[in-house]
């Protein structure tokens, strides 16, 4: 009985599973064999991982493996995805040049300090916020002529009067040399 046994697992197994006999629970089937699986879904492996016949594996399936941001390339790695909306795509007070593919830093006059509406150019604004002293507001018509972390937002006078409206933020939060 012994020596048959043998013989039968020296001839290697039949089929364990196959389309029509699934394996049981928390199991996928790999070659024929039921295989222990580690995830169901990519949504268990970590980041720039994907799950594959359930096991997690290096490298992404789609662009929901990768950090946020970022893109699954035709090679199954991230890499950074192209902006679309600089509202979205991109870091604080950058925009995004549709043109490249690129975030590009807004720079000044966004959140630069200033004493008059000079220092700020023409049509935008040295807008004095109290004790957090008095920072450029740049005019805009909409929150797409803002960089990202701006908003497009109506101004008062001190009598409550609106004056216009202008990219701003909370400048003296990032500002370097407070």
């Amino acid at each position: 009985m012994i020596a048959w046994l043998m013989l039968v697992l020296a001839c290697g197994s039949p089929t364990e599973c196959d389309e029509a006999t699934p394996c049981g629970f928390g199991a996928v089937c790999v070659e024929g064999g039921c295989v222990q699986a580690t995830c169901a879904t990519s949504a268990q492996c970590p980041m720039e991982s994907h799950c594959d016949g359930g096991a997690c594996a290096a490298g992404c399936g789609d662009d929901l493996d990768c950090f946020p941001g970022d893109a699954c390339q035709p090679d199954g790695s991230c890499a950074s995805a192209e902006c679309e909306d600089g509202r979205v795509d991109c870091a604080f007070g950058e925009f995004c040049d549709t043109d490249r593919g690129d975030c590009v830093d807004a720079g000044d006059p966004y959140c630069a300090q200033c004493r008059s509406d000079a220092d700020c150019g023409d049509g935008n604004l040295c807008y004095g916020w109290g004790d957090n002293g008095d920072w450029c507001a740049v005019a805009c018509h909409s929150e797409q002529d803002c960089p990202a972390g701006y908003s497009c937002s109506v101004l008062g006078d001190g009598a409550g009067n609106p004056i216009g409206s202008y990219c701003i933020t909370w400048c003296w939060l990032y500002a370097e040399d407070p």
